[in-house]
Formats: structure tokens, sequence, C-alpha cells
């Protein structure tokens, strides 16, 4: 009966078998197909990774030509203050000898109308 008892629990389990294949199969094929999804679902994603990285490459390159402009105006503000600036010890020191003269003959001119 030993032999007997092996073929019965030998086809009980041939029997669950070919009962669990069908669901087995079609698990199977669910995967498959998930993970082909999942392939074309990390394949886009990449792309667009890829475009991204693209766009933040040249918005930084934007932002450094922004900079450069900006520098270039700040620089050019910068040189016209320096040009509205009055320097009156700068002024006096280039032009003092007209002012010399110029209050020279101012002091003559009131003098001849102006005695003391």
């Amino acid at each position: 009966m030993e032999v007997a008892d092996k073929v019965s629990e030998l086809e009980n389990r041939v029997t669950a078998l070919e009962v669990s294949k069908p669901y087995m199969e079609k698990i199977l094929e669910e995967v498959v197909t998930s993970n082909k999804e999942l392939s074309k679902a990390i394949g886009s994603l990449q792309k667009f990774i890829g475009d991204m990285n693209a766009k933040i490459d040249n918005q930084g390159q934007k932002i450094e030509d922004l900079s450069a402009h900006i520098d270039s105006v700040d620089k050019k503000i910068n040189i016209v203050e320096e040009k509205g600036k009055f320097d009156m010890i700068d002024w006096l020191k280039k032009n003092w000898p007209w002012i010399l003269i110029v209050l020279g003959f101012g002091g003559h001119y009131v003098s001849q109308y102006v005695k003391i």
C-alpha cells in the first residue's frame, strides 16, 4: 500500500498543479505586461528628465547672460554717477589761476567805485 499511497499523493499534487496552472499563467502574463508598461513609463520619464535638464541648462545660461548685462549696466551707471559729481577741490585745483585773475579784476573794479 505504500506505493499506492505515494501514487495517490502524486496524483493529488499533479491535479493541484493542473488546477493552479491557468491562474499562474494569468499572473505571469499580467507581470510581463506590467513590466512592459513599466519599461515604457521609465523610458518616458528618462526623456522628460533629459528635456528638463536641457531647459535648466538653458535657463542657467540665460541667467549668466543677464548677470553679465546687469554688471555692464551697473558699471555704466557708476561712470555716469562719477561724472555727475562735483568735486570742489578738484575744480579749484584746475581753475585757480582764473579764479585769481577774476578776483583781481573784481577787486580792482570794486576799488574804483568804493573808497575807504
